[in-house]
């Protein structure tokens, strides 16, 4: 019973433990899958995994982090693969899109100049869409400092998903300009 048991746990352990242990292989090969706009070698730059390296599952992870630390990707993956001589390493990311336009409507007491110079989202830049949300504020702020308190300000984002380009719409309601009549 004991020796039943005793072989059971061995073969368990020759079953598991090799997924917890470290990969002893080295990397034959880095690859990058998904760029358009930033360039491989630019991506490549920024990871320490490297060809002929100890393969480490650790290093892969941290490379990940770096590459999002970025702010040029919204997902990064890594797909470890065996190959005869060891492991291949693809970095799998999807960019951001790049903004193409930048559109204001429903604006009449503002020059457009104006409202551009609150915006901090521009034309060739990678979408942030916190910094989208800073945009909506400030331009709430802009109108509630000349009296629009009842001002409303919304944003859409229209993604080209062919060219992952995209175009950016604020929406303004400006509402009536609050006057105080009497204290």
């Amino acid at each position: 019973m004991l020796s039943a048991v005793l072989a059971g746990f061995c073969l368990i352990s020759m079953l598991v433990l090799p997924a917890f242990a470290e990969d002893e292989s080295q990397v034959t090969s880095v690859e990058v899958e998904g760029n358009k706009i930033v360039s491989t070698a630019t991506i490549l730059t920024k990871i320490k995994t490297r060809p002929g390296d100890r393969m480490s599952q650790q290093t892969v992870d941290e490379d990940i982090k770096r590459l999002y630390s970025t702010g040029f990707f919204s997902d990064v993956s890594a797909d470890v693969r065996p190959t005869q001589d060891g492991q291949r390493v693809r970095f799998i990311v999807q960019e951001r899109p790049l903004v193409s336009g930048v559109v204001i409507t429903g604006y009449r007491n503002f020059r457009e100049a104006k409202l551009r110079e609150e915006i901090k989202t521009k034309e060739q830049e990678l979408l942030d869409r916190r910094e989208l949300k800073q945009d909506v504020d400030r331009l709430k702020q802009l109108y509630r400092t000349k009296g629009f308190h009842l001002a409303e300000v919304t944003y859409d984002v229209k993604v080209d998903e062919a060219t992952n380009k995209a175009t950016v719409f604020f929406t303004i309601s400006e509402g009536a300009k609050l006057k105080v009549r009497r204290i």
